[in-house]
């Protein structure tokens, strides 16, 4: 027994791979995306190490359970690029950096890593798109960021997010460039990050085809939106089993992430906000407040349906039967986790991805949005009490959920076994989309449009020359013959009406033409 068991684990060392998640702690959420990914790689067999580059400091967790953690303070990579070369010997296959920070590409080929993979750690940025080539009409896909438009826009709605669009890649670009010129100081053939990021054999996206608003897609886009997430929940402590047990209706759960928590909220919000819970009295109330927030303990004295506490284990409230409505800020990974659960939502969107992530959960019929500046008493006990005594509300969240978990293949499968196959085949130039090397006027076919304008003009400008050239000799031919009465005031006359004629068909050609090319 002991030779096929050692051909065996033969067999699974061979087929792991090494693998570098890179991931700098620009907040606790992304730490956590990308930590999931490299758990579920570590449980495939796989020796990954999560690179950690530290811009803010590191308190209470990396992100990951289970893989290799390396640290590196400070912005300045390039300058310490001697504390890389232990990163550089260890050889890996395959490495993932995110989209938020493009200087994770540069880093991975400065290590000589051939193989990229981009996550999106939100839906499919604007950036994104514009480096793979995946096709963006901005009719009907809003852009990403501190943007609340849906995918049924009118036409201010679509002047507004083209608008969006193209300022979001011109600040990509001017921030690529900048980047790519830091790498040029120490190799200056160093390509330019955007065209790395371009030819990532493969790009992860941190949202559900189920939840997420439509759009077009390409064949290296692979959605993995609820990775990590715990299929089970743990059962709870004494101290929130009692919390849960509060309320008559049940309980409701405030929570709004990391970066702006609730005691950051302007005054007269907290307070009507807080007057509003007092009014449904039915409810339990539970707030997440940061460490130390004083302030928000000394408004909630005297409120008796209602908990503070500075962490909580969401999961597990969200998995609890007796939470009936999740507040939240609208950040991906907590969207994730509370539409899997089927537990309605009021989504506060702060900034960022979570304006459009709210318009999702308005679409999906699971919640409703309320926007930051307009939270107050009114609004925000309007706002709950709707997603409270509406069924619809959770009867769509149930059938969300199940939709999301009864997929054919989970994220972790769709991570691990693409991950595979990028690791065995090397970099997937197959996949890669000819319109991700376009410029912009031969992507969008500007100079065929241009063309047809002035091949249509000129034929126009024939035509009337022509008109006019027939007229003018069949008017002097009239006159030499006396046909046409001699009229000081009138000689021209039949003439000018004949021209008025053919710049009004001319005018009705061009609109016919334009209803032409409107059509859908």
């Amino acid at each position: 027994m002991r030779l096929p068991c050692l051909f065996f684990i033969f067999l699974v060392a061979v087929d792991a791979g090494k693998v570098l998640v890179y991931s700098p702690s620009i907040s606790r959420s992304h730490l956590i995306s990308n930590g999931r990914i490299a758990d579920a790689l570590v449980d495939a067999g796989h020796d990954v190490v999560m690179f950690i580059p530290e811009y803010e400091l590191l308190t209470d967790s990396v992100g990951t359970k289970k893989a290799t953690v390396i640290t590196l303070k400070g912005f300045n990579l390039m300058a310490n690029n001697g504390a890389l070369k232990p990163l550089r010997d260890m050889k890996f296959d395959v490495a993932f950096s995110e989209q938020i920070d493009l200087c994770g590409v540069g880093v991975i080929r400065y290590l000589g890593i051939q193989n990229h993979i981009w996550v999106s750690t939100t839906p499919i940025m604007d950036a994104v798109s514009y480096n793979l080539g995946i096709p963006y009409p901005s009719s009907y896909v809003p852009s990403i960021e501190e943007n609340d438009n849906g995918d049924k826009m009118n036409f201010w709605q679509r002047a507004f997010n083209l608008y969006m669009h193209i300022g979001s890649i011109i600040i990509h670009r001017y921030g690529t460039d900048g980047t790519t010129e830091v790498f040029r100081k120490y190799d200056p053939d160093f390509p330019n990050v955007r065209d790395i990021a371009a030819n990532s054999s493969l790009c992860f996206v941190n949202s559900d085809e189920v939840l997420d608003l439509p759009r077009p897609t390409i064949t290296k886009t692979i959605y993995v939106g609820g990775l990590g997430v715990p299929k089970i929940a743990n059962p709870l402590d004494e101290k929130f089993s009692n919390i849960m047990s509060k309320g008559d209706k049940g309980v409701v759960v405030i929570s709004l992430g990391s970066i702006v928590p609730f005691g950051d909220l302007p005054l007269p919000t907290k307070q009507g906000m807080l007057r509003a819970i007092g009014d449904m009295a039915d409810y339990h109330f539970l707030i997440k407040i940061s460490r130390g927030d004083e302030n928000t303990r000394n408004l909630t004295r005297g409120l008796e349906n209602l908990d503070l506490v500075e962490w909580l284990p969401q999961v597990d409230l969200l998995a609890h039967p007796r939470l009936k409505l999740f507040v939240m800020h609208g950040g991906i990974n907590g969207l994730m986790e509370t539409a899997l659960q089927a537990v309605p939502t009021v989504v506060v969107p702060i900034f960022a991805d979570q304006f459009r992530n709210g318009i999702m959960v308005e679409k999906r019929g699971i919640g409703k949005v309320l926007k930051k500046l307009d939270i107050g008493y009114e609004s925000f006990k309007s706002a709950a009490e709707t997603v409270l005594n509406t069924p619809s509300y959770k009867k769509n969240a149930i059938r969300i959920a199940e939709m999301m978990r009864n997929k054919p293949f989970t994220p972790e499968e769709r991570l691990v076994k693409w991950t595979k196959f990028a690791i065995n085949h090397g970099v997937l130039e197959e996949l890669h989309v000819e319109g991700s090397r376009l410029n912009t006027i031969v992507y969008y076919n500007l100079d065929i449009f241009a063309f047809l304008f002035f091949v249509i003009l000129v034929f126009f400008r024939v035509l009337c020359y022509a008109f006019i050239r027939v007229i003018s000799e069949s008017s002097d031919c009239n006159t030499r013959n006396g046909l046409v009465r001699s009229d000081p005031g009138g000689s021209t006359g039949g003439l000018e009406e004949m021209v008025g004629m053919v710049r009004l068909v001319r005018l009705l050609c061009f609109a016919l033409l334009g209803t032409i090319l409107s059509e859908p």
